[in-house]
């Protein structure tokens, strides 16, 4: 094999995978990547540049069939997503294989009958099961579940969010469930392991306080416990929570001590291997297999297969056809966060950690943590920030000091809690020996996270950032990799590399944005009880209207859609003071910047006081007329019923191609006085209904609308008569509409 035969492997399995990963958003970006990575290979490649080629398009073309294979949710009636935001219903399944980390107090349950009082289906899909009351079900068994809705998992970050959930295949989520165990199953290897995660948790229970036992579960076998606010916040302002899960870096600590005590009592190579893969295996599974533990045992596996020769495998080869295997049988782990953590970060030791280590003074000890983390968090920052919402500046220093910990708690608290079950003297010392270390490494993430400027916290990581650092990072190793083959001269090497990074970042950050194009997006907010709408207008300008009943919720659902930077909208809209409009608006002070306040009817003390704080800001609040403005191309006007601003209105907008109407929480009666003043002036491609009553069926005949938004968590009663295509925010999370060329809206729900 030639030298550059693992790079082609490497470059052609990355190729396959990122084309798997990026299909289902977006077919041109695959095809963009496609082209790239000839690019790349006509660049750097000598010989057989051809042949590679063609096998880095083969290995895309099928990447994008791949991906797009696995891309579609089935939302019809023969499937559970078909029947979300419908009321109470039954549902009939087996307990699945894989739970949800981090939340060991639901069930994941593989639905195959469905029932509600319209009827009974045969259905797919699975669904999160948050219990009532504690139920003890194993893998396996076969349940029935009463609840009184499903709805769809939330885009927000988290345990629960809709990225989470889509890795195990899970489309709704059942809360308040009533959990009865029909029949239970038969011995299967999950079984087994869930058994055993229960005696370790129940054996770690007994012998230590908390939080020592939830984080030596984390740390030792990543079984996830529910970790207190007061816990899991220093750790993640730290950098350091990645320590509770099942990560490569375990994995590869635990094959590291397994081959050191094989050599201790003098193992043939082969048996060190075996064992070695077997207790790797084990361990994996105990852990739940999650993705980043499933890289990292395939990568152990394969290299300590390959190496048997005395040769040492390609480390990018190798992770490029575990990333391709892994996506080849389950496409849909592209979206699981681990796996995203644990293949850029791998990528970024391998490219990183070393020349960083090879430059910091110091003893080797804390120098190569420092260095890896490093490594690791430049290359996952954009996960990192997207998925968790913070940016943890002391990651590194404060990794240096835990990372060398670790093996200690696998150690003494993996044999102080296997050693439990048995006899709990006989694990009552290592397991208090691995709780001290457990405060100690908390106690460094407390002062950690205690330092001024510890971590940034950032609302929402756009992909446009996402797209910037990828292809900066890719562009200036390349360059940095051509300059010192062909004028090698490290320094100049270095400031090569980092300009084409810079221009490379400032390039695909203006392509993403500019990826976006200049369409009217309108985006109805999932802000729980209430409605609130965001305008994009295509000049740039932003646009609220209406603000929902929770502050919190207000500020969470902007922070979903907006980029950090996003912090002035051009205007907020009232189409009336009740609370369930209204009642979010004054979350808005000290968070985003307002143009302009324009209000339909005269504001309550509340809001009078959020508008008066509001104005000493610069804010301009003015009362809404009947005349239309413009903002950014999108011209909008308030109609009303009787005169503004004493009268709630309804909010037209439009870009000469499509029109969007909000009706806020106007009520039927209004609506029909609406609908008999304006008539067909009301005419919209969309309607944003009434979020406290159905929309009137006067409404109905003159809007004429294409498509429906309700922002609640189920349709009004004798909605579906009408025979419109509704998104329910309560089902479908945020909804984004854009407008076309042609005429009218197309949807992006959720």
């Amino acid at each position: 094999m030639s030298v550059t035969a693992p790079w082609r492997i490497a470059l052609c399995a990355g190729a396959f995978s990122a084309c798997v990963a990026v299909a289902p958003v977006s077919v041109g970006l695959a095809g963009l990547i496609a082209v790239a990575v000839c690019v790349v290979i006509a660049v750097v490649f000598a010989e057989l540049r051809t042949v590679t080629a063609l096998v880095a398009l083969v290995a895309c073309v099928l990447g994008t069939w791949r991906g797009l294979g696995a891309a579609t949710v089935d939302r019809g009636p023969a499937s559970v997503a078909g029947h979300l935001g419908n009321g109470a219903l039954v549902l009939r399944g087996t307990v699945g294989d894989a739970g949800v980390p981090g939340r060991e107090d639901t069930i994941v349950v593989d639905v195959r009958d469905l029932a509600t009082q319209a009827g009974a289906w045969r259905v797919s899909g699975a669904v999160v099961v948050e219990p009532r009351t504690a139920v003890a079900v194993l893998p396996g068994d076969i349940v029935d579940v009463q609840t009184n809705s499903l709805r769809a998992p939330p885009q927000r970050p988290g345990s629960l969010s809709a990225v989470a959930l889509e890795r195990v295949g899970v489309t709704a989520i059942a809360t308040a469930a009533q959990v009865t165990v029909l029949v239970q199953g038969g011995p299967a290897p999950a079984r087994v392991a869930q058994r055993l995660r229960r005696l370790l948790a129940a054996a770690v229970a007994r012998a230590l306080p908390e939080p020592a036992a939830t984080l030596l579960l984390g740390v030792a076998f990543g079984i996830h416990g529910r970790l207190a606010g007061v816990v899991r916040t220093p750790l993640q302002d730290a950098g350091l929570i990645h320590i509770v899960a099942v990560s490569g870096l375990k994995v590869v600590m635990v094959a590291g001590l397994i081959q050191s005590l094989a050599r201790l009592r003098g193992w043939s190579r082969r048996r060190r291997t075996v064992a070695t893969l077997a207790t790797i295996g084990a361990y994996v599974v105990l852990s739940g297999a999650g993705a980043a533990a499933l890289r990292s045992s395939l990568m152990v596996s394969a290299g300590l297969l390959l190496s048997r020769d005395g040769r040492r495998p390609h480390s990018f080869a190798l992770l490029g056809l575990c990333a391709g295997v892994l996506l080849a049988v389950e496409p849909a782990v592209a979206t699981d966060v681990g796996f995203q953590l644990s293949f850029l970060g791998t990528a970024g030791i391998l490219l990183l950690a070393s020349p960083i280590a090879d430059r910091l003074p110091g003893p080797r000890l804390l120098v190569e943590p420092f260095a890896v983390t490093v490594a690791a968090q430049l290359a996952t920052t954009p996960i990192t920030a997207g998925t968790f919402g913070v940016l943890s500046l002391v990651g590194p220093f404060a990794n240096a000091l835990v990372l060398p910990l670790l093996p200690l708690v696998i150690v003494a608290g993996g044999a102080g809690a296997l050693l439990s079950t048995v006899a709990p003297a006989l694990g009552w010392a290592p397991l208090e020996m691995a709780a001290l270390v457990c405060r100690v490494i908390l106690a460094i993430a407390q002062g950690a996270s205690a330092l001024p400027f510890a971590a940034i916290a950032v609302q929402l990581w756009p992909s446009a950032w996402t797209l910037a650092e990828l292809g900066a990072g890719g562009a200036g190793a390349l360059a940095w990799y051509l300059h010192d083959r062909w004028l090698p001269f490290r320094a100049g090497s270095v400031a090569i590399g980092v300009t084409v990074a810079l221009v490379a970042g400032v390039v695909s950050t203006w392509a993403a944005v500019a990826a976006t194009g200049h369409a009217l997006r309108v985006t109805v907010l999932d802000v729980g009880n209430g409605v609130a709408v965001l305008i994009r207008a295509p000049g740039g300008g932003l646009v609220l209207v209406d603000g929902g009943s929770d502050g919190a919720a207000l500020l969470t659902a902007l922070g979903r859609v907006l980029s950090p930077l996003d912090r002035h909208l051009d205007a907020v809209v009232l189409t009336a003071t009740d609370r369930s409009t209204s009642a979010g608006i004054p979350s808005l002070i000290g968070h985003y910047d307002v143009g302009s306040l324009l209000v339909s009817q005269p504001l309550p003390p509340a809001l009078q006081t959020a508008a008066t704080l509001m104005a000493g800001t610069g804010t301009r609040v003015v009362a809404a007329g009947a005349s239309p403005w413009t903002v950014g191309g999108t011209s909008v006007r308030c109609i009303a019923s009787g005169p503004l601003p004493a009268a709630p209105c309804v909010l037209q907008l439009t870009d000469g191609h499509a029109t969007a109407l909000v009706t806020g929480t106007l009520p039927q009666l209004a609506q029909d006085e609406i609908a008999g003043v304006a008539g067909t002036q009301l005419r919209a491609d969309l309607l944003v209904a009434p979020v406290t009553s159905a929309p009137s069926a006067a409404l109905i005949g003159v809007v004429h609308p294409q498509l429906v938004a309700v922002p609640a968590k189920r349709a009004p009663p004798g909605l579906a008569g009408f025979g419109l295509e509704v998104a329910l925010t309560g089902r479908d999370s945020d909804i984004e509409y854009v407008a076309v060329a042609s005429g009218g809206f197309t949807t992006n729900a959720g």
